[in-house]
């Protein structure tokens, strides 16, 4: 039983990359142009996205962020979340938030520290989470729950004509395999991800594969370096004993043994994809 290929069926099928690059690009739109009430309102989603994406929070752990998350030390401005200790073996289960979950600090940047001070201001009047969470409730309820957020989610979806499905759990894995694309190891993706063993990790990060060809292309399109041929453009002749081997053919292009993008990306057919 290989775990590589058992984790690999089993881990969660994602949207096309273009989805949620659509999703990034409608959020930045969004939050321009949105008045405050909306702002108020889609905070949490807003949020979702730009910290889970790179922190790869459970949802449940996102959600019962405390409301007095923010601090600085030593210039830094830092997030307090909440980890679950209820992943890791059979443990008590005590049902109560500040004994089943353990706190965390993690530094953040100073634009999402403003925009988490922000909310923090802009909601003081409102009614509050009945378990201190950051987020106001919605229509009377004690807190905001999974099941509200994933209506907010979906509201948005609709708003911005995304047909594809995006869900709330899809950052956890997206943030893993950006991880791994940055060059960082499976370790860390665990550490991260708070999870007990790698190999579960492994299967969050195992789309990787699948993803990292539209990885490339979004870098490449977002820096300008190159413009896509509309056919295959035929390479000089060169020894194959100076070439590296690759899948279906051969690559003369020495930085390939670097993980270079940029030359595979200057031949690309509809057909064959990149290099």
């Amino acid at each position: 039983d290989n775990p590589v290929s058992r984790v690999t069926a089993e881990s969660r099928k994602l949207a096309p990359i273009s989805t949620y690059i659509q999703f990034d690009d409608a959020m930045a739109e969004f939050w321009q142009t949105a008045d405050l009430e909306e702002k108020i309102r889609f905070f949490p989603v807003r949020l979702w996205w730009v910290l889970t994406i790179i922190l790869p929070l459970r949802v449940t752990e996102f959600l019962l962020t405390p409301r007095d998350c923010l601090s600085v030390r030593d210039g830094t401005s830092l997030l307090t979340v909440r980890r679950t200790r209820l992943k890791h073996g059979l443990l008590r289960v005590y049902y109560n938030i500040e004994e089943d979950y353990e706190r965390f600090e993690y530094p953040v940047s100073q634009s999402l520290a403003d925009e988490i001070t922000w909310y923090i201001n802009a909601t003081a009047d409102l009614p509050k989470s009945q378990i201190n969470t950051l987020f106001v409730p919605e229509k009377g309820g004690a807190y905001l729950t999974y099941s509200r957020m994933c209506f907010l989610l979906r509201e948005l979806l609709e708003k911005w004509h995304i047909s594809d499905p995006v869900h709330l759990g899809d950052t956890r894995h997206l943030s893993m395999i950006s991880l791994i694309l940055s060059g960082d190891t499976p370790s860390i993706c665990k550490a991260l991800a708070d999870h007990s063993n790698i190999v579960t990790s492994m299967g969050y990060y195992a789309n990787v594969k699948t993803l990292s060809g539209s990885h490339v292309l979004r870098l490449l399109f977002e820096n300008g370096a190159v413009s896509l041929p509309p056919r295959l453009i035929p390479a000089p002749f060169v020894s194959p004993g100076t070439m590296l081997r690759v899948k279906d053919g051969y690559c003369d292009f020495q930085s390939l043994t670097a993980i270079d993008p940029y030359e595979c990306c200057k031949t690309w057919t509809l057909e064959r994809g990149l290099g």
